[in-house]
């Protein structure tokens, strides 16, 4: 299976540390995640997300894209025009979770953000729900509940 992750100017693949600003007429954003037919996941972590994970993603519709710390996403986020989730990890390269949730709805994009981990505790789920995390999911769930959010966004 080919796979269809977006990692562009977003990666330090190409030496950079924050990603370029992104839109459909740069050419810098795939014409898949453009069609806002099944949507986009975004991935914030310090490294790229297990291949079997973007596969089974991928499988069911959305587009799956990359970045690696909290000013990439933004910047990816800020100039996406589809509707979207957002997964992230506990510790980012330039923050955790929590800053990224903060910075998120600072500028005001009303996507569903998940936090992912293989560790769930009790003090965790509640901050977690306090800040705005939607989900707390290990990678082996993830794929079912990005789309059943991606879903909802249709129905709203």
């Amino acid at each position: 299976m080919t796979l269809r992750v977006v990692y562009g100017e977003l990666t330090a693949t190409y030496g950079h540390s924050e990603a370029e600003e992104l839109s459909v007429g740069s050419g810098n954003v795939r014409e898949s995640m453009t069609s806002g037919r099944a949507g986009l996941v975004v991935f914030v972590s310090k490294k790229r997300v297990e291949t079997t994970i973007v596969d089974e993603i991928e499988a069911r519709g959305p587009a799956v894209t990359w970045a690696r710390s909290i000013g990439a996403a933004l910047k990816l986020l800020k100039s996406a025009r589809e509707k979207l989730v957002i997964v992230t990890e506990l510790a980012l390269a330039d923050g955790n979770w929590r800053d990224l949730v903060q910075r998120v709805r600072c500028i005001d994009v009303s996507s569903p953000i998940l936090l992912m981990t293989t560790t769930s505790t009790a003090e965790l789920w509640w901050d977690a729900l306090e800040c705005g995390i939607d989900d707390i999911l290990p990678g082996k769930l993830m794929a079912a509940r990005l789309c059943q959010l991606l879903e909802a966004q249709d129905a709203s």
